[in-house]
Order: structure tokens, then C-alpha cells, then sequence
């Protein structure tokens, strides 16, 4: 009775391992076909958007503006960007 018991178990991480491997494999097959949708549809982003992809963003990071916090958080830090850049006799 034990050894049916634990086979049962065993047959069941097997399923739920299969089951696991096939969700990932299904969301990468999604994955790569809107890529490739996109690319038909609309070369010249998918261009864009492997450019860049290389390249290293240095922009700062987007304000949200429907969140004041980021709004004001953001306006301070220029605020004091710039008294320091006064102080220190910049422009």
C-alpha cells in the first residue's frame, strides 16, 4: 500500500512538472509570435526597438504623472540641483 502511495506521488510531480515545462514553453511560443508579428506589421519599430535595445539609456527615469508623489519628488531634486549649481557659481 505504501509504494502505490508514493508512486502516485511520484506520477504526480511528474504531471505537474510536464504541466509547468508545457505553460512556459506555450508563453514563450506567445512571446515570440508577437515579436513576429510586430516585425510584420510595423518593421521600421522593430528596427527602433532592436537599435535600441544596445544602446544604454541615459536619460533619467520617467515621471508618472498621474502620481504626485513622483511629480514632486522630481521638481525638489531640480530645485535643488540647481542651488547647488548657484552656490557653486555654475550658469
Amino acid at each position: 500500500m505504501i509504494y502505490m502511495a508514493a508512486i502516485c506521488a511520484l506520477l504526480v510531480a511528474i504531471v505537474a512538472t510536464l504541466i509547468l515545462d508545457r505553460r512556459l514553453e506555450r508563453q514563450e511560443v506567445a512571446r515570440e509570435r508577437r515579436d513576429l508579428l510586430q516585425r510584420i506589421q510595423a518593421p521600421q519599430y522593430a528596427a527602433v526597438e532592436h537599435y535600441n535595445e544596445h544602446i544604454e539609456n541615459q536619460s533619467p527615469p520617467a515621471v508618472n504623472p498621474d502620481m504626485d508623489e513622483d511629480y514632486w519628488v522630481s521638481k525638489d531634486d531640480l530645485a535643488e540641483i540647481a542651488a547647488k549649481g548657484e552656490v557653486n557659481g555654475g550658469d
